[in-house]
């Protein structure tokens, strides 16, 4: 997904596109590490509310924590227990998007460890390698 079709799913959906965290694997297909469907979206708990207040059902996460689907955006205002203003999520800003940073993900990656983060972990580690030769 191109940044001006993530800018355009998030006029959609009334969400500024200065407010939301794009969390999970969303980075790895900006930065050309692997090609990602769909889009983790962190937003405020009153941005999730008013959305779910046009008619869009709020279903439950794994981790118990509540998301709304919309096409291939999952919103959510509960990451693994951070907070869209929770100042511990380090971001990497690509064309007035907000991203959880490379270095995050990786981290996050490692603690969930499952068969998909492993291998998305060997893919970060390849291209932080390959952008810290001169």
């Amino acid at each position: 997904m191109t940044i001006a079709e993530i800018k355009n799913k998030l006029t959609s959906l009334g969400v500024s596109s200065t407010e939301p965290i794009i969390v999970g694997s969303g980075i790895l297909d900006m930065l050309g590490i692997r090609p990602n469907n769909d889009i983790d979206l962190l937003i405020s708990k009153e941005t999730f509310y008013k959305i779910a207040g046009h008619g869009h059902e709020i279903l439950q996460r794994p981790d118990g924590s509540e998301k709304i689907e919309v096409d291939d955006i999952e919103l959510m205002h509960d990451w693994y227990g951070k907070k869209v203003s929770d100042a511990a999520i380090k971001t990497t800003v690509i064309d007035g998007i907000k991203f959880m940073s490379i270095e995050e993900v990786r981290r996050w990656k490692a603690l969930l460890d499952r068969n998909k983060d492993q291998a998305d972990i060997l893919l970060i580690d390849k291209y932080l390698e390959n952008c810290s030769k001169p």
